[in-house]
């Protein structure tokens, strides 16, 4: 079985790191759902790099303990590679619908009501 876990960016400051060549950001509180090895490879690396911050050194055990809180605790599981990519393209897809919804600006309709809220 397949599996992928949401990886989180839960620091103060945005992180990027390369993956298979490819370099990729996380912004501040940004969650991406990646296969379970890209995932661990990215919370590993954020671990080291908080632990270098704050001038503390750990052994394999201290970083893998940090790691494990930047990777979500639920598992996306799949039978085939495929299944398990096209899992992970929904739901990061999803993930980006969602986050510009947040960012969109309020229509001139929702503002108009929000000026006469407190005559309701």
């Amino acid at each position: 079985m397949k599996k992928a876990l949401y990886f989180t960016n839960i620091t103060n400051e945005d992180f990027t790191y390369a993956y298979d060549s490819q370099e990729m950001t996380f912004k501040v509180g940004e969650s991406r759902l990646m296969e379970f090895g890209v995932a661990s490879h990215f919370a590993r690396h954020l671990a080291v790099r908080e632990l270098h911050k704050e001038d503390k050194s750990g052994g394999r055990e201290t970083v893998e303990k940090l790691a494990a809180t930047y990777m979500s605790v639920d598992a996306v599981e799949a039978k085939t590679d495929s299944e398990l990519e096209t899992k992970i393209l929904n739901a990061n897809v999803a993930e980006k619908k969602k986050e510009a919804k947040k960012a969109e600006p309020k229509k001139k309709e929702d503002k108009k009501e929000e000026e006469f809220e407190d005559l309701k």
